[in-house]
């Protein structure tokens, strides 16, 4: 075995994260690690890559006992990780990010870096994933697809044995998507190792020689992936199997219009016309860069648009701050939780707070009472694992992050919710948690525009489909009428 974990545990306050797991890697195979949100998986990867240290347990690498104890041994031992949480810097540049602390240094010049092997290097790696864009631009301003890409170069400039992987296509589209699978087939053939970890168990079954299971902190099995389906993962990994069901067989949507663009233009976008109808939920897909986002940023009055006009209920409006949209009733989940979505060194109990002060508070008073009974509540319905309501949404796994951002929204009682990737870095029992709520507040009259790059997503939840392909919406399809290969035709501007 290249590498050996056994009996690994791990404590926070207040939650057993991890209890005597065990986990084994072959050289040049792709191992992938599944469970549900705050099964362990991420805390199981960063005491291997030397973030955290572990309470007890021990690893072997080719047989020899080893410590993991600082990231600095686990890159001498020829472990690369890519986070979850992308941990690049906004105001370096591309190649500067791709190189980090380790830039290569001029031999001649004593600790002054080699610029020109840098970017000759950086070119490389930017062109094994396929990435046709200018390295000196700073990271800040790209995408955040874009940017995971970027992190995944990252991860791969160094000389590694093993690479690890922590939900690397959550963010990212088909086509790239791809272009790292073929990525890592290659690194197999090389005899490198990857530890791969997933919510899209389709994935899963597409790119892992062998799967093991965590829940609730818990080894549960290892298995050969040619020799089990999806219906028996999500079993070992929730403990009960899913109903199969699509979410849209059932509308709500009525023939009010509840918001109306015409001729909407701004940055990355352009000649924008579409009506959201009351209680439907209408989902712009299609490729990064396409303009969904961007759009999305110009209706909550984020980035406000250029020119055009915007009606709510069929009243002429402005926005141009988020202030303005949510005076409309409109409100947005964002795709990029840790920045723009939570307040991460905050309390759960605050961040429900947060958006909601105006029904917590009375002459100037916040109603701490109300507030705590509203988190507990919102806590139960969307199943957050976390063991009080004053716990730091910094310590919550990424999937309950999600759920605490969308909760927050939830609860403020608005008539327009954008969500963009909503189920990101989500697992499979939380998606369709996630839907049902989603289909739950429809049936109440709140419209939802979502943002997916999620096709099953996409058609299993979507009431209509608006395709955008270069910053135009290229097409619109009925989700009795979409599939797979027409949004993809479309996506790719036929």
């Amino acid at each position: 075995m290249l590498l050996e974990a056994k009996k690994i545990s791990k404590k926070f306050p207040g939650v057993q994260a991890l209890k005597d797991v065990d986990f084994n890697l072959k050289a040049g195979e792709v191992h992938a690690i599944i469970g549900e949100n705050g099964a362990g998986k991420s805390t199981l990867m960063h005491i291997l890559s030397g973030i955290y240290e572990h309470d007890s347990g021990e690893f072997y690498i080719n047989n020899k006992l080893t410590k993991l104890n600082s990231f600095q041994k686990a890159k001498k031992n020829g472990i690369s990780i890519v986070f979850q949480e992308r941990s690049l810097f906004p105001n370096l540049s591309i190649e500067e990010n791709i190189f980090g602390a380790s830039p290569p240094k001029n031999k001649n010049i004593f600790f002054q870096i080699d610029w020109t092997n840098l970017s000759k290097k950086a070119q490389e790696y930017l062109d094994q994933l396929n990435m046709t864009i200018n390295k000196k631009v700073l990271v800040g301003e790209l995408s955040v697809a874009r940017q995971q890409m970027i992190e995944i170069a990252k991860a791969i400039s160094n000389d590694f044995k093993i690479l690890i992987l922590d939900e690397p296509t959550a963010s990212i589209t088909l086509q790239e998507t791809e272009v790292l699978f073929e990525l890592i087939n290659e690194f197999k053939k090389e005899g490198r190792s990857i530890i791969y970890i997933s919510h899209r168990l389709k994935e899963i079954k597409k790119i892992a020689d062998r799967v093991s299971v965590l829940k609730d902190g818990e080894y549960v099995g290892t298995f050969n992936s040619p020799d089990v389906d999806i219906d028996f993962l999500v079993n070992k990994m929730l403990g009960r199997s899913l109903e199969n069901k699509k979410f849209n067989d059932i509308s709500s949507s009525e023939d009010e219009i509840v918001l109306s663009l015409r001729n909407f233009n701004g940055h990355g976008f352009k000649d924008i016309n579409l009506d959201l109808f009351k209680g439907e939920i209408l989902t712009l897909t299609g490729l990064s860069g396409a303009g969904r986002t961007e759009l999305a940023y110009a209706i909550f009055g984020y980035v406000p648009a250029l020119n055009g006009q915007i009606k709510i209920y069929n009243k002429d409006s402005k926005i141009n701050h988020p202030k303005d949209a949510i005076a409309n009733g409109i409100g947005y989940l964002s795709e990029n939780r840790k920045e723009l979505g939570l307040f991460i060194g905050m309390e759960y109990r605050e961040n429900i707070e947060s958006n909601n002060l105006d029904k917590f508070t009375k002459n100037y008073i916040i109603n701490w009472g109300k507030r705590d009974k509203v988190s507990n509540e919102l806590k139960d319905k969307f199943d957050i694992k976390i063991p009080h309501i004053q716990q730091l949404v910094l310590n919550l796994s990424g999937g309950n992050q999600q759920k605490v951002s969308i909760s927050k929204w939830i609860y403020a009682n608005l008539n327009i919710l954008i969500v963009d990737e909503p189920t990101i870095g989500v697992d499979v029992g939380a998606k369709f948690a996630i839907y049902k709520i989603l289909k739950e507040i429809t049936n109440n009259g709140v419209s939802v525009l979502m943002i997916s790059s999620d096709i099953n997503e996409t058609l299993n939840i979507s009431d209509r489909i608006l395709v955008m392909f270069d910053g135009k919406i290229n097409g619109e399809l009925k989700s009795d009428e979409a599939n797979e290969e027409k949004i993809l035709k479309m996506a790719s501007g036929l």
